[in-house]
């Protein structure tokens, strides 16, 4: 599939959309929140923004080759084509259910959609009912995945309720518009170099700035080798710390950095930059 192809599928009328939503968010309902993908070939995506031409440059690269394409979240606002790149990834989503997973960030919300752009550009478009449904959607995405038992990928960062992966399974629950507590944290929370456990981070009230000891010890007791999230445009597009054993990548051009993904192979994972 071509670009153009690809730009088609971006283009999706209302009256479709009031079909596809509705029939997406019940499809998700029965995706657990924190996922487990078995794969040698896999594709970690971090925000795009509506970057709709890095989108379509990751689609072409890496969905023609078999690998599972893994959406880090955060596919709205800010962006130029906001509209239009998460109804590519929805539509993608539906025609290859197993092969692209989205996740959520923090920003497939209402009150950050509100603030940041994307409950004006859907009302530009559509109709207010329209943005409800895309709302609704967005409660039932799926939180974090683990791969191949080893990699953990999600948004944001390590909540501070707590401190292994059988215990954030638990206290995760999908449906919430507004989600609280610990799923907020998880959308929310960012890394501290020089930091001790948990501290309040700059962004606001409730989310949390988190440690090298609080993230060593969460991989280790879960037998986890590396934490992938998003969330943070870094100046080189990716980021390791700790060893390596926590990474961040941004997929969105705006920010004028180069987006970069992270593919892994096997238990292997390693940055590539999208041109």
């Amino acid at each position: 599939m071509g670009s153009d192809e690809y730009l088609d599928m971006a283009r999706v009328s209302e009256e479709e959309l009031e079909d596809l939503l509705p029939h997406l968010r019940e499809r998700l309902r029965f995706e657990v929140a924190v996922l487990d993908i078995a794969d040698k070939g896999v594709t970690l995506v971090g925000d795009t923004h509506g970057d709709l031409t890095t989108s379509i440059k990751i689609m072409e690269r890496y969905l023609k080759s078999g690998s599972v394409l893994i959406f880090l979240g955060d596919y709205v606002d800010r962006g130029l084509n906001q509209i239009e790149n998460v109804n590519l990834l929805l539509k993608l989503k539906e025609e290859r259910w197993g092969q692209i997973i989205l996740l959520r960030g923090n920003h497939e919300t209402p009150s950050a959609n509100r603030f940041y752009g994307f409950y004006d550009e859907v009302l530009g478009q559509y109709r207010r009912e329209t943005y409800a449904l895309y709302s609704q959607l967005f409660s039932e995405l799926p939180y974090a995945a683990v791969i191949n038992k080893k990699i953990l990928a999600l948004h944001g960062g390590l909540p501070s309720t707590v401190d292994d992966l059988s215990s954030l399974r638990s206290r995760l629950t999908k449906g919430q518009e507004e989600p609280e507590g610990t799923a907020f944290e998880l959308l929310w929370n960012d890394p501290a170099e020089d930091l001790a456990g948990h501290a309040p981070s700059p962004r606001g009230p409730g989310i949390k700035l988190f440690g090298r000891d609080v993230t060593i010890r969460f991989l280790d007791r879960s037998d986890i080798a590396i934490l992938v999230r998003s969330h943070e445009p870094v100046p080189m597009g990716y980021r390791f710390m700790w060893g390596e054993r926590l990474l961040t990548i941004f997929s969105c051009s705006f920010y004028g950095i180069k987006p970069t993904v992270a593919r892994v192979d096997g238990n292997v994972v390693r940055v590539e930059t999208i041109d």
